[in-house]
């Protein structure tokens, strides 16, 4: 993991991004990332993502699990996955976040070339800055797809 954010509804995104000291622990390079991460996760009760119930939550899980730190177990966190809500209430040619994101005219989602991403992983300072600012914008987006979305769907209370 090379850095994570959370956008608290309406605030100003909080993150952490993995240092080039952490790189050099190999395979417990995101210890501390994924320490920080949990303790911000301990100020919500309702977290939003977009296909984080197939990728974000069991890959942040799992990465716990191996470096045993305390993940949220079921009942402790609410969570809301837009990706379902765009599946079953419109029809794109994908499912993406960038095409519901255009479909509700929300700004600002970008791709990021596999290159950076691997880059990333051996240090490259530039490459881990695009990506921390990369999450940095897909937490925006996700705000702003789930305002525009607020209504289509009845939020129930799916556990993490």
């Amino acid at each position: 993991m090379l850095s994570w954010f959370i956008k608290p509804l309406g605030k100003k995104a909080v993150g952490d991004q993995i240092t080039l000291e952490d790189l050099k622990k190999h395979d417990m390079a995101d210890e501390r990332i994924l320490w920080s991460l949990i303790e911000e996760l301990e100020n919500y009760d309702v977290v939003v993502t977009y296909y984080g119930s197939r990728f974000d939550i069991p890959f942040i899980r799992t990465r716990c699990l191996e470096q045993q730190i305390p993940f949220p177990f079921t009942g402790e966190l609410i969570h809301w996955d837009l990706y379902y809500v765009c599946k079953h209430k419109f029809k794109l040619s994908r499912n993406r976040l960038d095409n519901l994101a255009r479909l509700l005219g929300v700004e600002g989602k970008d791709h990021v070339d596999p290159k950076l991403w691997r880059k990333a992983v051996f240090g490259d300072k530039k490459s881990m800055k695009y990506i921390y600012n990369h999450n940095r914008k897909d937490v925006e987006v996700l705000e702003g797809c789930y305002k525009k979305l607020n209504g289509y769907w009845r939020k129930t209370k799916r556990l993490i």
